[in-house]
């Protein structure tokens, strides 16, 4: 099912949830939002460029809208929590300053959105994700 504009916000976390992206396209998607910041460009900016890298079909909205969530999520997360073991230093080259496993499991942990429809991920879920994703050498 498409999303549309009159689904309710728990319909599409689902299909968002449901649809498969990669670490390497938030990375993408990270750094286009920091290129954006640092112009002092307007949030429209950002999904222009998404729009861009698309196909303007209905999949590629589609697959717009869930980076688009989950970028917004993973920055949420990096902003509001002290995650020393799984960021970078700010003056990391990239969008979001976050590790490789950190990227790889927000592009998997389900999205949530709070009571004012902006969209996180639950630390616990998301840090367990990133634990699994980062394998033996990251455990203990």
């Amino acid at each position: 099912m498409p999303l549309n504009p009159h689904q309710s916000m728990h319909e599409m976390l689902e299909q968002i949830n449901a649809m498969e992206v990669t670490g390497d396209e938030l990375a993408r998607v990270a750094s286009a939002l920091a290129e954006t910041s640092e112009k002092g460009s307007e949030p429209y900016t950002l999904l222009d460029k998404l729009k861009a890298e698309y196909d303007t079909d209905l999949a590629g909205m589609e697959r717009v809208a869930a980076v688009f969530f989950r970028v917004q999520a993973l920055g949420r997360l990096v902003r509001d929590h002290d995650l020393p073991e799984w960021t970078l230093p700010e003056s990391a080259d990239c969008g979001i300053p976050v590790r490789g496993p950190l990227l790889a499991a927000a592009a998997v942990a389900p999205v949530e959105v709070d009571d004012q429809d902006r969209a996180f991920f639950d630390r616990e879920t998301i840090l367990a994700e990133a634990q699994d994703q980062a394998g033996p050498e990251k455990e203990g």
